[in-house]
């Protein structure tokens, strides 16, 4: 699998605290089926990121790694007013391995100001494909398909947390993960890890989720596919979006499992 975000990158905020600890969240993503993994820490840019250092911080720990897993660097941006330009000027330096996809935190002062489809069309016309994290865990952002429909139609793409599958954020965050699959709105699952106790590199259990849900294909798509094309800046081919009725949230969580499934090779 493909995790294309994990907060291992040593000290850079609330994940990993120091290499040590990052190490052992990284080879219980490798014992846990992750292959590829992107080290993205959330930042707002109050304080310099800095992709150098940590491009050099990752290849120290990826020697102590070998092959059991091969790091990636990236980081999710938090939208302000104050540094919407400063991502537009140099996006490279905050997207997923410097190439073309870039995780984004929008939150509450973008909803409010407004403009973010326009901000969207001008991420992409510097060919970057804006990236809308964990919007199942943001309450006025998983109110409103409609708008995460039209953000989609007109280009982004949308992460959910593995996390919020399996019920570890509650049943609203569940149900809303659950709705945005069944929507095609969802396009990767990440484990948004930020230790082993309580929040752990592990997307195994989603995987099993999806396939339960959706079958094997879906979990492909969602959980290698995807995410392995964002990682190298391929371009990824969205299906049509499908806003589904509102229905009760117990019907949400507890729908009857797939009669059928397909298998992928």
């Amino acid at each position: 699998m493909v995790d294309l975000q994990a907060h291992v990158l040593p000290g850079a905020d609330r994940g990993a605290a120091d290499e040590a600890s990052a190490l052992a969240m990284c080879r219980y993503a490798a014992e846990r089926g992750v292959r590829e993994l992107v080290a993205a820490p959330k930042t707002d840019l109050s304080e310099p990121w800095d992709p150098g250092a940590a491009d050099a911080a990752l290849a120290s720990m990826q020697r102590q790694l070998g092959d059991s897993i091969h790091l990636h660097r990236g980081c999710e941006v938090k939208l302000t007013e104050l540094n919407e330009k400063r991502v537009l000027a140099e996006p490279g330096r905050y997207s997923l391995s410097g190439r073309r996809y870039l995780l984004l935190d929008v939150g509450g002062e973008q909803l409010q100001r407004g403009g973010l489809t326009q901000y969207f069309g001008k991420l992409q016309d510097l060919d970057v494909c804006p990236v809308i994290a964990t919007p199942e865990r943001n309450s006025r952002l998983r109110s409103n398909a409609g708008r995460l429909a039209h953000w989609v139609h007109r280009g982004a793409f949308i992460q959910i947390c593995g996390g919020s599958l399996t019920g570890l954020f509650g049943e609203k965050a569940q149900a809303s993960a659950i709705a945005l699959i069944d929507a095609n709105l969802a396009h990767f699952v990440a484990s948004d890890a930020h230790d082993l106790r309580h929040r752990a590199p592990d997307l195994v259990e989603a995987w099993d989720y999806i396939v339960y849900r959706w079958g094997e294909e879906k979990a492909r798509e969602l959980l290698i596919d995807n995410p392995w094309a964002a990682l190298w800046g391929e371009k990824i081919q969205t299906r049509p979006a499908r806003i589904l009725r509102k229905t009760s949230l117990r019907r949400m969580l507890f729908g009857k499992k797939r009669r059928s499934s397909r298998s992928s090779s």
